[in-house]
């Protein structure tokens, strides 16, 4: 789900046409529906886009059972791992998995295997990494020299 659909969820049509109205015409709007605005794509980033979040908090409004069912998903993420993998490859996926956030809070440009696990590499983890990407969990993005076509990646 995505913002605007986020504000219909929240009964407020009105003000996403306005956003996309002011949007189109490249205007700003006026500061008062400017802070509006920002209040709900704040709430957007904390509950996020998931439906069961989302009509949780438009029944609820508390943040707290909106945790709840964002952990639920996680865990039934981490359920999914086991279930349509091998045990060792398994492992290795939630290896990867629980890296990711460490490795998005540094600095670093690319993924590191060595991060996942000491003497980590490609040959190891690859498969995990392709197993998150092809279940919708990751998005791989691909390093880029320069935007020409054609593309011309990086390793």
């Amino acid at each position: 789900m995505d913002f605007e659909e986020f504000l219909w969820a929240m009964n407020r049509e009105r003000l996403s046409e306005e956003i996309k109205l002011h949007f189109v015409n490249n205007e700003a709007l006026d500061q008062a529906l400017h802070e509006v605005s920002l209040d709900f794509y704040k709430q957007y980033m904390i509950v996020g886009g998931m439906p069961a979040a989302v009509s949780t908090f438009v029944e609820t409004g508390s943040y707290q059972s909106v945790q709840l069912i964002q952990n639920n998903i996680i865990l039934q993420y981490i359920a999914d791992m086991s279930k349509y993998a091998t045990p060792a490859t398994s492992v290795k996926i939630r290896a990867c998995y629980n890296s990711i956030p460490v490795q998005l809070a540094k600095e670093n440009s690319k993924f590191q295997y060595k991060i996942v696990q000491r003497g980590g590499t490609a040959t190891i983890f690859g498969e995990a990494i392709e197993w998150l990407q092809f279940a919708g969990i990751v998005l791989k993005c691909q390093r880029l020299e320069h935007g020409f076509v054609p593309v011309d990646k990086t390793v």
